[in-house]
Protein backbone atom coordinates (compact mmCIF):
# COMPACT_ATOMS: atom_id res chain seq x y z
CA UNK A 1 0.00 0.00 0.00
CA UNK A 2 2.82 2.41 0.86
CA UNK A 3 4.40 1.83 -2.54
CA UNK A 4 1.14 2.84 -4.20
CA UNK A 5 1.11 6.15 -2.34
CA UNK A 6 4.74 6.82 -3.26
CA UNK A 7 3.99 6.08 -6.91
CA UNK A 8 1.00 8.42 -6.78
CA UNK A 9 3.12 11.20 -5.32
CA UNK A 10 5.82 10.70 -7.94
CA UNK A 11 3.27 10.59 -10.75
CA UNK A 12 1.64 13.77 -9.47
CA UNK A 13 4.99 15.58 -9.29
CA UNK A 14 5.91 14.42 -12.78
CA UNK A 15 2.59 15.59 -14.15
CA UNK A 16 2.92 18.97 -12.47
CA UNK A 17 6.45 19.39 -13.84
CA UNK A 18 5.27 18.39 -17.30
CA UNK A 19 2.52 21.02 -17.23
Amino acid sequence: MLRDQVCLSSCSLSLNLSL
